[in-house]
C-alpha cells in the first residue's frame, strides 16, 4: 500500500487499519507491512486505530497458543515499544497481545470461553510496567498525554 493510499485511510475520521498478517510473514518474523503503516502513522491519528489479524483462521488454538504468533508479537513489540499507543484496545486485541507478551497456560476451553493462567506473575508485572511507560512516553512526546492514558486505561480496566 502506497503513501497515498495510506494518507486515505488515515483521513478518514475514526476508520480502523486492519492489516492481516500472513502465516508466511508470521512464520518468517517479516514485519515489512506493519513497519510501514506503523512508521506512516506516528502521532496521533494513528491513535487506537490498527487491528491486526493472523492468518491461522483453521487453527483452533487460541492466538496466545501458536509458537509462531507468540514470536512475532514479541518481535513486534521489541520493534514498536509504542505499540499499545495504536493497537484498537476497544476489543479483545489488546488483551490477546499482552497474554502472547507475558505467557499464559490455557486451564479450560468451551465454545463459550476459555480460562487462563499467569505462569510467571513478576513477568506479567514487569510486561504491564513496560508499557505503562512506553505508551505514557510516547503520548508525552506527542503531546497526547490523554490518547496514551485512554489507551491504557482499556488495556488494563
Amino acid at each position: 500500500m502506497g503513501k497515498k493510499a495510506f494518507n486515505k485511510i488515515i483521513s478518514e475520521e475514526n476508520s480502523l487499519v486492519l492489516i492481516d498478517i500472513s502465516r508466511e510473514e508470521t512464520e518468517n518474523l517479516n514485519f515489512t507491512r506493519i513497519d510501514t503503516l506503523l512508521n506512516h502513522i506516528q502521532g496521533k491519528d494513528g491513535h487506537n486505530r490498527v487491528l491486526l489479524s493472523f492468518d491461522y483462521n483453521k487453527d483452533q488454538r487460541e492466538i496466545y497458543e501458536i509458537d509462531e504468533i507468540v514470536m512475532y508479537v514479541l518481535q513486534l513489540y521489541k520493534n514498536h515499544r509504542n505499540l499499545f499507543y495504536f493497537l484498537h484496545t476497544n476489543n479483545y486485541q489488546g488483551l490477546v497481545f499482552l497474554y502472547c507478551l507475558t505467557g499464559v497456560k490455557v486451564v479450560s476451553k468451551n465454545p463459550e470461553e476459555t480460562k487462563v493462567e499467569l505462569t510467571d506473575p513478576d513477568m506479567v508485572a514487569a510486561v504491564k510496567n513496560s508499557i505503562i511507560k512506553e505508551t505514557r512516553v510516547y503520548g508525552k512526546a506527542i503531546d497526547d498525554i490523554q490518547g496514551a492514558e485512554y489507551s491504557l486505561k482499556n488495556l488494563f480496566p
